[in-house]
């Protein structure tokens, strides 16, 4: 019946904007305004420091970024501004000077130990020259000079930070060995393990991440890190990881509410394993937990309708469907599901051919819902018209299945070497694609 559609890591803290353009003024120009009430308070900006602001920005502007960085970092570190600090990084980053930039973000963290925006510049600048094995030192004093959720979230970027790192086994090391033997709330060492699990699942040891997963589960039972962390080990075929979700659904369930994030990203992967019946009870247990957010989101019927027609359930998924029709009446993949799942048993085509044109009135542009129409058009007879919009379904998305539908018109209305080429593009996409497997051997075709 249905297609299957694609279906989201964390940005890096994003930088605070510079106060250089205006912020040294404002200093001076606040207490003018307020000399009425309040007694003046001077400026930091004295002749001076004005006069080396000023020369570095002209520099810039004359594209001389070298002598601009210089005399910004000698402003910075007599002053130990932050402002200042950030603004010789940027000007050696806009050069790409790599080194001039690592050099003042190192002087601005030797000024602002406890800076985790100091240490985070540090950090990245050293992944962006490729020198992993320097950051151990600068991750450890960032994620110290955190707590709290900002600590949690800091931990949780690291697999994304590291993502770029060729050497995935090194990338790993180097971060357990910069974070083990820290004093962490559960949360944040909850993070931890998951991080270092996510790590090891990217460089290939699901084992290690398994171990790491059922660590931080351990440390709290109900957090969905570990959970999600377990998910993905079992799409990479490591079986034992499903316990760790159980134990978490046992974990969370009423009168506690948690998040249906787990419990979404289970059915899912139990789909994306093509295991059914599995999916279809964990959809049917999403629908009853959590009833508002089913109603407000589409995909779930959708998936169970799916479900349901993989199981044979026609009447079920024809009920579901409607209902995904009634309440969300803009949702395209409803109506072509529904028509297709009919085109494709060959009934009620008039009906079906109504459904997919709607559909495709929502989505003019999908290449999934126009091979629906092509192919109902085909279970009508209508040769032609089939032609035109497989042709164009294949265009808009190269897909085996929709090569498959296109491929037997092709070989219906006669032209076998055309469909035999087609059918070669489709194996080239997906050489297990179950409709063209059935569809060759139905032919006896061998492209």
């Amino acid at each position: 019946m249905t297609h299957t559609h694609p279906q989201p890591h964390q940005n890096p803290k994003p930088l605070r904007r510079s106060r250089l353009r205006h912020g040294w003024v404002a200093l001076g120009l606040g207490a003018l305004m307020h000399s009425a009430v309040a007694a003046p308070v001077n400026s930091a900006l004295d002749s001076r420091l004005f006069l080396q602001i000023l020369a570095a920005e002209m520099y810039v502007r004359a594209n001389e970024n070298a002598n601009a960085f210089q005399i910004m970092l000698e402003a910075a570190r007599q002053q130990r501004e932050p402002d200042l600090y950030r603004r010789a990084v940027n000007i050696a980053l806009q050069s790409g000077s790599g080194g001039s930039a690592l050099m003042a973000a190192r002087a601005w963290g030797s000024d602002w130990a406890t800076s985790d925006e100091a240490a985070q510049f540090e950090l990245q600048i050293l992944l962006a020259l490729n020198r992993v094995s320097e950051t151990g030192p600068v991750l450890r004093r960032w994620v110290l000079a955190l707590n709290g959720e900002a600590q949690v979230k800091a931990i949780q970027s690291i697999p994304n930070l590291f993502s770029s790192v060729k050497d995935k086994p090194d990338a790993l090391r180097v971060v357990r060995r910069a974070l083990s033997g820290l004093t962490l709330d559960t949360a944040a060492a909850v993070a931890l393990h998951t991080s270092w699990g996510r790590m090891a699942l990217a460089a290939g040891d699901g084992a290690a991440a398994l171990q790491d997963a059922q660590t931080a589960h351990r440390l709290d039972r109900s957090a969905d890190w570990p959970a999600l962390l377990a998910l993905a080990l079992m799409e990479q075929g490591e079986s034992a990881a499903e316990a760790l979700v159980s134990s978490h659904t046992q974990a969370t369930a009423a009168p506690v509410q948690h998040s249906h994030t787990v419990a979404l990203a289970y059915a899912r992967v139990l789909i994306n394993l093509k295991r059914w019946a599995d999916a279809q009870t964990q959809l049917q247990y999403l629908q009853q937990r959590w009833p508002e957010v089913h109603e407000k989101d589409p995909d779930l019927a959708y998936e169970q309708a799916n479900m349901a027609e993989k199981l044979g359930q026609w009447d079920d998924m024809e009920r579901l469907l409607r209902g995904l029709i009634q309440n969300h009446p803009t949702y395209a993949h409803a109506y072509n599901a529904l028509g297709y799942a009919w085109a494709d048993r060959n009934v009620r085509l008039a009906e079906a051919k109504v459904l997919i044109e709607q559909a495709v009135a929502l989505a003019p542009e999908d290449g999934y819902i126009l091979d629906s129409l092509g192919w109902v058009e085909f279970r009508l007879g209508n040769h032609s018209q089939a032609l035109a919009h497989l042709k164009r379904a294949f265009e808009l998305k190269a897909d085996a299945e929709i090569a498959a539908h296109w491929g037997e018109v092709l070989w219906v209305t006669g032209d076998r070497e055309q469909a035999l080429v087609v059918w070669r593009k489709g194996l080239s996409l997906n050489a297990e694609n179950a409709t063209l497997r059935n569809t060759l051997k139905r032919f006896n075709a061998q492209p």
